[in-house]
């Protein structure tokens, strides 16, 4: 019965729809991880939206999104449980954006560790501060060339990728 009601809530059923396999079955022994899941989940697309105005599977933004989202999983569960989420989402992605997204994901739990601190020391009710610091974090990170994006970008599916570094490009805001 939990299951039918945590469908009810916000993104709740989005994020379902959106998952693999591995990641229900991982979710479905882990109920009371979907919402913090979900969230972080949006919160990543939301930032990588704003930012870059895109979504799409490739370029700075996608490694921005991937960083976002594995700190702020890192933040609620914990960097071995941010792994095992991370990597069973990576499981059924195409070659080329596994490793990407791998290392990206990777590139979000390290940048957790190195803020890990100052987000302790932030006041709990006040969650916008700690997500705005991992994402400010990881803007930057990106901007310097830490992330793994693929060009061209916003390409059709199977048309020829290569892996680049990222850089401060394609931001809208």
């Amino acid at each position: 019965m939990l299951f039918n009601e945590l469908m009810q809530l916000p993104y709740i059923s989005s994020f379902w729809g959106q998952i693999n396999d591995t990641e229900k079955d991982y979710f479905l022994n882990r109920m009371w991880m979907i919402p913090q899941a979900a969230s972080a989940t949006a919160a990543a697309m939301s930032f990588a939206e704003w930012f870059y105005c895109n979504l799409s599977d490739d370029g700075n933004w996608n490694a921005f999104k991937h960083a976002v989202w594995s700190a702020i999983l890192c933040m609620e569960f914990g960097v071995s449980t941010a792994l095992q989420i991370t990597n069973n989402h990576e499981l059924e992605s195409p070659p080329n954006q596994q490793e990407m997204d791998l290392f990206n994901n990777d590139l979000g739990i390290k940048t957790y560790k190195s803020v890990s601190a100052s987000l302790a020391a932030m006041p709990v009710h006040v969650p916008g501060l700690k997500l705005g610091l991992i994402a400010d974090t990881v803007l930057k990170k990106i901007a310097v060339g830490q992330g793994k994006r693929l060009s061209p970008e916003n390409v059709s599916p199977g048309t020829p990728q290569t892996f680049f570094w990222t850089n401060g490009a394609n931001r809208c805001h």
